[in-house]
Parts: C-alpha cells; sequence; structure tokens
C-alpha cells in the first residue's frame, strides 16, 4: 500500500469553507486553486495534481505556499486565465472498449483518494462517473468556451 502525506490538516470548518468557495466561485483559476489547495490537504502528491491540473509542480507548490500564508484570500488571481481544468484525452482504451473511446475528451471529476492510487473519475460513455487507471488519459487545459460547449454536449 503506498502511503501519502498530507501537506496540511483541514478542520471540518475550513474543509466546507473551501467547498462553498469552490462552488460559488465565477473564477476559474481561483476554482483551480482552491481545488488544488484543497487536494493537497487530502493527500494527493503535488506531481500528480500538477499533470492533471495542466499545471507545473512548482506552480502547485506556490499555491499551497500561497494558502498557508494568507488563505484563500491570497489564491485570489487578478487575471483569471479562461481556462479550466478537468478534462483529459483518452489514449488507452484496453479493456474498456465500450466505455472509453480512444482520442475523446472526458470529463474528470477530482478527488484524492482516486488519485493516491494512480485512478482518475471519469464521465464515460455511459454518462456516469467511473475508476479507470490515470495513465489511459492525458489531461488537458481547455479555453473556458470549449469546456463548456463539452460539458453541455454531454
Amino acid at each position: 500500500m503506498i502511503h501519502f502525506k498530507t501537506l496540511f490538516d483541514l478542520d471540518s470548518l475550513i474543509k466546507k469553507q473551501l467547498d462553498n468557495e469552490i462552488a460559488e466561485s465565477k473564477n476559474i483559476e481561483l476554482e483551480q486553486r482552491l481545488m488544488i489547495g484543497k487536494l493537497l490537504a487530502e493527500g494527493a502528491y503535488p506531481s500528480i495534481l500538477a499533470k492533471l491540473f495542466n499545471k507545473s509542480e512548482t506552480t502547485v507548490k506556490r499555491y499551497f505556499k500561497m494558502y498557508n500564508k494568507g488563505g484563500i484570500k491570497a489564491l485570489e488571481s487578478s487575471k483569471p486565465n479562461g481556462r479550466i481544468g478537468g478534462f483529459a484525452i483518452c489514449i488507452k482504451n484496453d479493456n474498456y472498449p465500450v466505455s472509453l473511446e480512444k482520442g475523446k475528451a472526458y470529463q474528470i471529476i477530482f478527488d484524492a483518494q482516486d488519485i493516491k492510487y494512480q485512478l482518475i473519475r471519469v464521465i464515460d460513455e455511459s454518462g456516469e462517473d467511473y475508476l479507470y487507471p490515470l495513465d489511459y488519459f492525458i489531461p488537458v487545459s481547455l479555453p473556458l468556451n470549449a469546456a463548456k460547449a463539452l460539458v453541455n454536449a454531454e
């Protein structure tokens, strides 16, 4: 079994505040930073989060430092870049030819527990979310209008 050390602990009040901020955020960049912070707190490795959110590992660690210094307010960005994480291209569909189509973009649901075990939760061809091996996908960052179009198409 793989063991992960959490980078900081969230009490239930702070976790609830983060969840609320993520849900109510109108700034995609802030939403990503908050989600990265939450997943780090739950024990996800910075290197895996960097890959999933299409960020450098240095950037992921910088978000962690920003949050530790100034909380949620420190993560606010004055220049949202109009890009959103949460999508990945399927590059492999061994054992799942009906559920996954190679070359297709799928929506990702981020969950630190899944990431710890090198799994990724994907909304597949059935329209439901299921776990698949992380190496079956390449995470991509899409322009906001493309991400919205993919979500609305499904």
